[in-house]
C-alpha cells in the first residue's frame, strides 16, 4: 500500500507513521498539495483538513481525479467541532472528515484490512 500524508502537524504525523510502520507500510509526508506525487501511484492520501488553506479542496479533488475512477482514497481528519471543515470537504467531493480523535483507530483498521478504504471513499 502506498500512503501519502499531507499533515504538517508533528504529533498527528507521528501517529500516521507509527500505524503504518506497524503494518509494514511506509508513508511519504508532504507539507503542501504542490508536493504531492502523481495520484496514480498512491492508494491512500491522509490529510489534516484542520490545517487546510484556501484552494486545497479543489486542488486535492483535481489531483485525485487525475488517476481516474480508481483514484486514491482520501482520509480527511480535523477538529470535531469544525462544521465549516466538514461542509467544505463534502462540497469539494472529498467525502466526510473524521474527528482527529478517531484518526489512529480509522487508519489502523484500514491498514489491518490491507485496504485504503476503497477508491473515492
Amino acid at each position: 500500500m502506498s500512503i501519502v500524508a499531507l499533515v504538517p502537524d508533528l504529533i498527528a504525523g507521528s501517529w500516521i507513521e507509527d500505524a503504518a510502520a506497524r503494518a509494514g507500510v511506509t508513508v511519504r509526508r508532504v507539507a503542501a498539495p504542490d508536493e504531492l506525487p502523481p495520484a496514480g501511484g498512491v492508494e491512500l492520501l491522509v490529510v489534516d483538513w484542520g490545517e487546510r488553506q484556501p484552494g486545497w479542496g479543489t486542488t486535492l479533488s483535481d489531483w485525485r481525479d487525475e488517476a481516474g475512477p480508481a483514484g486514491p482514497a482520501i482520509l480527511l481528519f480535523g477538529p470535531h467541532r469544525d462544521l465549516d471543515g466538514h461542509a467544505a470537504a463534502r462540497r469539494a467531493g472529498l467525502g466526510p472528515m473524521i474527528a482527529r480523535s478517531r484518526l489512529r483507530d480509522e487508519l489502523a483498521a484500514r491498514l489491518a484490512a490491507g485496504s485504503a478504504g476503497g477508491a473515492r471513499r
